[in-house]
């Protein structure tokens, strides 16, 4: 009985070794060439795994998403490969290759283009918004507010000019609080924005096949998230309306 306690102790002891062991460690830099090399041999699908292999242990880039993107519109999944286009430009929101291949897929997409509403409207506004990630607008803002500081100890250290320097913080000061503001909206919609990823999607009424039919989505379209049912989510489109549709058909950017 001692020799057969002995021996179950020893399994159980050993038992973590093997399995650990025998589970392969994910190797991210040897996944992310093999996609590439699927890539170039025309295996698109195989790429698009390989991937997604990378993405699925926890490790995400703007390459990575970049290149899912390229892999996507070579399948002919051309709203897969916006979403991937749309999370790479999330990591790294001036990347000009990015931005071009985004263009182009975006062409191949019939549909209706949609204005955007309020604010952002404005052309300069909305380059601004998009050309810096939260943390790039969090540094923004800091240098921002040293320099209110610094302008200030001047006022006090040279007072013949002290309405010069005042109105000169006065001016950095309201667009610090504008940057502050536009990263708070950033941050805000971080996981609440989603690209539709197939082609002609129902938006109803209610979160139910038999809702009245509202509006159409198609392929490529950038909608809000503002709530989630079950199988649903609640969408406001780029024109303000809002409607519900299927998370199967949306993807989170």
């Amino acid at each position: 009985m001692r020799v057969v306690r002995l021996l179950i102790t020893m399994l159980l002891v050993l038992t973590p070794v093997f399995s650990a062991r025998a589970e392969e460690p994910v190797n991210p830099e040897r996944l992310f060439y093999a996609g590439n090399d699927s890539y170039e041999k025309g295996n698109y699908i195989e790429a698009i795994e390989e991937y997604g292999k990378i993405l699925n242990s926890g490790y995400e880039s703007s390459n990575i998403y970049y290149n899912l993107g390229n892999a996507y519109f070579r399948a002919g999944k051309p709203g897969e490969a916006i979403l991937n286009y749309e999370r790479s430009k999330r990591l790294m929101p001036r990347d000009a290759d990015c931005d071009a291949n985004y263009r182009f897929v975006m062409s191949k997409i019939k549909g209706p283009v949609l204005p955007q509403r309020g604010m952002w409207e404005w052309s300069p506004l909305r380059q601004y918004y998009k050309s810096f990630t939260a943390d790039g607008l969090l540094w923004i803002s800091s240098g921002l507010y040293i320099l209110v500081i610094v302008i200030l100890l001047f006022a006090v250290y040279y007072p013949y000019a002290g309405r010069r320097f005042a109105v000169a913080a006065l001016l950095v000061f309201v667009c610090l609080m504008c940057n502050l503001f536009i990263t708070w909206h950033k941050i805000r919609m971080t996981g609440k924005e989603a690209i539709v990823i197939v082609p002609n999607v129902e938006s109803h009424y209610g979160p139910s096949d038999s809702a009245t039919v509202f509006f159409k989505l198609h392929e490529g379209m950038k909608v809000t998230v503002l709530k989630k049912k079950d199988d649903w989510y609640k969408i406001r489109r780029a024109d303000g309306k809002i409607g519900w549709a299927r998370k199967e058909d949306m993807g989170i950017i």
